[in-house]
């Protein structure tokens, strides 16, 4: 049972990553303590902050990574950073600290929760959700969006033969073309260089065909920031592409709990002879592999190459749940 909800700051949230990182509640980067605290440093604007713990005693059961705008209560975080999010909750603890939070909400006249978005397995849809529907609450969910992913075999071989044979054939085709060059060579480089960074951002500038605006003065703080911090939990690693000595492309990545997840990524478009944008993936699934990680997450969004790499989609839902 739990005894009690108390409101958290960074520090506090730290310490507790510190002595249960270990545990399976913290089911994906956007829930680290130095994502969010990145996160809520640039991009807060005029929300409150509502990061919040269950108690069991002395055991922590249960985290709210959560920011508040009047009655409505939604996740730190936003559709443009954050891939997908959920609470943080630990194995047997959930009905008891989301019943706990719940009766929170309605001592703190919170009447509107929004979250998204969250996986098929999120604690969200499991377990708060259901709770919420018996309670008598309104609650709605609905597919917004897709996450594609794919399951990676023990060897190369093996990945390659997971594909269809026309993108066997592209693959492998295209690895060929690189070999003829002078020489190239791929891969991870840990965070901690700010002057890797400021590479990706360069060729961030030469894709233009990518998203218009999106690497804005403000979103480029968030990676600097986001990338330091994250680069103390050695979670976060730059995925690198030099074909004669020079860097052609790369790609942000997130290294933990045996998945791989593709976060960002640039390329100089001059180099499209030789598919660098989509080697710089291909390789990375390919080091992955090497590396022996369980899953390839290529995140939000259906582009057709994560599929034609193998993907498969996950359904990414919001759920609203009005407290009547």
């Amino acid at each position: 049972m739990i005894s009690k909800i108390m409101s958290l700051d960074f520090i506090q949230l730290e310490s507790h990553w510190s002595s249960s990182c270990n545990q399976p509640g913290w089911n994906s980067p956007f829930v680290l303590p130095s994502w969010l605290k990145s996160w809520w440093h640039v991009f807060r604007g005029n929300s409150k902050i509502f990061l919040h713990a269950g108690y069991n005693g002395n055991e922590i059961s249960g985290i709210a990574p959560l920011k508040r705008d009047g009655s409505l209560v939604s996740f730190m975080g936003d559709i443009e950073t954050c891939d997908y999010q959920d609470f943080v909750t630990f194995k047997g603890a959930e009905p008891g600290f989301f019943n706990a939070l719940l009766d929170y909400f309605e001592r703190k006249d919170i009447r509107n929760l929004e979250l998204k978005h969250v996986r098929p397995e999120s604690a969200t849809m499991k377990y708060l959700a259901p709770l919420a529907k018996s309670r008598g609450y309104t609650v709605s969910h609905r597919a917004e969006t897709v996450s594609i992913e794919i399951d990676l075999p023990s060897s190369w071989t093996d990945y390659l033969n997971i594909l269809d044979k026309k993108q066997r054939h592209e693959v492998r085709r295209k690895l060929r073309r690189l070999q003829e060059t002078d020489g190239y060579s791929y891969y991870f480089k840990p965070g901690l260089d700010p002057r890797e960074l400021e590479r990706f951002l360069q060729l961030f500038s030469l894709s233009r065909h990518r998203k218009a605006g999106f690497m804005t003065p403000r979103m480029t703080d968030f990676f600097k920031m986001m990338i330091e911090q994250m680069s103390e939990t050695h979670s976060v690693y730059f995925g690198c592409l030099d074909i004669n000595k020079q860097r052609v492309a790369m790609i942000i990545i997130f290294d933990y709990n045996n998945t791989v997840y593709l976060y960002n990524s640039a390329f100089d478009p001059s180099y499209s002879y030789f598919s660098a944008g989509l080697l710089s993936k291909v390789l990375g699934i390919k080091e992955s592999i090497f590396l022996k990680r369980v899953r390839w997450d290529f995140l939000k969004g259906n582009e057709p190459y994560k599929k034609q790499l193998g993907g498969k989609e996950i359904n990414l839902y919001n759920i609203k749940i009005h407290i009547n």
